[in-house]
């Protein structure tokens, strides 16, 4: 059996992003520490393209390039959810669900002792023959679009509210910014994840 060097195996693991449990009943954000909220959706109603799945958000700390993992609290295409994270600016590095994965150009910022709605981010998908061609152009499931920023705020709130006892703190709003144009080649697809990805 072949040794891992230790250096090798620390880089490793620095790569990993840390999975946030879902905020309890009663949570009160500590001064260094914000609740987070929001929602994920990612399915029109003309062409739904994940059908199950938990939906996984990894965004990095700006500042610290620390990574965490946000899991959506419902298994399917529109789910919401809510995790504390340290204080800070975030970006977002890929969201996945099943095989898929996407790379929304997208980022948020956090003050600490507070909870932040920072929106819903849409999936708004092109046409089915532009996808098409899109995945025989570039040799791998492709679908075209572009994600979108939305502010529902009053549904992200009672969604808050409602499992959780006792949460009565404020809901600021701190939404989502899409770094440059939303249609961009970079921000504009969702595609198959390749087995390492995944």
């Amino acid at each position: 059996m072949k040794r891992v060097p230790p250096l090798a195996l620390s880089l490793a693991l620095a790569a990993c992003a840390t999975s946030l449990p879902p905020l309890p009943p009663g949570y009160s954000p500590a001064s260094a520490e914000t609740g987070v909220v929001g929602r994920v959706i990612n399915f029109s109603p003309e062409w739904k393209l994940f059908d199950a799945g938990v939906v996984t958000i990894t965004v990095m700390n700006a500042p610290t390039k620390a990574k965490y993992r946000i899991d959506g609290e419902q298994d399917g295409s529109d789910a919401y959810f809510a995790v504390a994270l340290p204080a800070g600016r975030y970006t977002i590095l890929n969201l996945k669900q099943n095989n898929m994965v996407s790379y929304p150009a997208a980022g948020f910022e956090l003050t600490g002792g507070t909870i932040a709605y920072v929106g819903t981010l849409r999936f708004n998908k092109g046409e089915l023959g532009e996808s098409v061609y899109a995945s025989i152009d570039q040799g791998s499931p492709r679908v075209l679009g572009a994600w979108i920023v939305e502010d529902d705020y009053a549904a992200a709130v009672a969604h808050l509210r409602e499992p959780r006892a006792g949460l009565d703190q404020e809901v600021t709003k701190s939404l989502m910014v899409l770094r440059g144009d939303p249609c961009a080649p970079h921000n504009s697809a969702v595609h198959a994840a390749s087995p390492a990805a995944a």
